[in-house]
């Protein structure tokens, strides 16, 4: 998970590199022989990297629209607009924070047009977990880890994705809400990261899975098996034709994502 806090500390971190230094007595990182042995070390703070200031997201917003909660879960960079977009497990409520990090009037919180920043149309909250964007249309998805449905008595658990275009004011519009065919083995066990890749010229996105081998329980405790999904960029539409996502329909969305195996 990117964080559990509503703290961000991005590009206030510089690095101060000693690995080119003269003294010989500064030795490579590589030659340690444990983690143990690197931290004692008397050139520790030499090496790594430092923490220049911090500063919570709260403190960074000067009007948060009686937001309460910033449980931040997801960020990436805008090079267009030169600031960070972040994304919150608590909100529907994005924030758009220029890379310098300063308290200032550009930093504010852009609400969808659909869900407000916390209003929701949907019976379920936003879940964010990821955010990404596509640099060639400047548009963003906003992955929710998991919707519930239910399909007969049976319930039913998809991730989802929403597609967003800023209106360079206080708005997003959201153009599309879709399901990723995964079905995740519970309600918290489903996406907890989102990215666009690109192979060969083509786009995809990444999906990372919260639980090992993307399952829950036990299973998903097994340590050392993280996964992620490979799915296509573009949704598919779904129509009345298609009885195994009925239960889609019936919620109101009317695309999936499908995954690749």
């Amino acid at each position: 998970r990117l964080s559990l806090f509503a703290v961000i500390l991005i590009s206030g971190i510089i690095f101060v590199n000693k690995y080119t230094h003269s003294s010989s007595s500064i030795a490579p990182w590589n030659s340690y022989r444990s983690d143990t042995d690197f931290c004692e070390d008397k050139h520790y703070s030499e090496r790594v990297l430092k923490e220049e200031y911090t500063a919570s997201i709260g403190g960074l917003l000067k009007n948060v629209h009686h937001a309460d909660v910033f449980e931040a879960s997801g960020v990436v960079y805008d090079e267009i607009r030169d600031a960070y977009w972040v994304a919150f497990d608590s909100l529907f409520g994005i924030a758009k924070l220029p890379s310098d990090l300063s308290r200032n009037a550009d930093n504010i919180l852009v609400a969808s047009d659909v869900n407000g920043v916390n209003d929701n149309v949907y019976d379920f909250e936003s879940d964010f977990e990821g955010i990404t964007r596509d640099a060639d249309s400047d548009t963003f998805y906003l992955l929710t880890e998991c919707g519930k449905f239910k399909d007969g008595d049976k319930k039913v658990y998809h991730p989802l994705i929403r597609e967003a275009i800023y209106d360079e004011q206080w708005t997003y519009v959201e153009n599309s809400l879709c399901a990723v065919d995964f079905e995740a083995p519970s309600d918290n066990k489903g996406f907890e990261g989102l990215n666009v890749i690109v192979i060969d010229g083509q786009k995809f996105f990444v999906g990372l899975c919260e639980g090992n081998h993307c399952e829950s329980g036990k299973k998903g405790r097994d340590s050392g098996h993280g996964r992620v999904m490979l799915i296509e960029f573009t949704p598919e539409k779904l129509s009345g034709d298609d009885d195994k996502f009925q239960y889609l329909l019936d919620a109101g969305i009317d695309c999936i994502y499908r995954t690749i195996d």
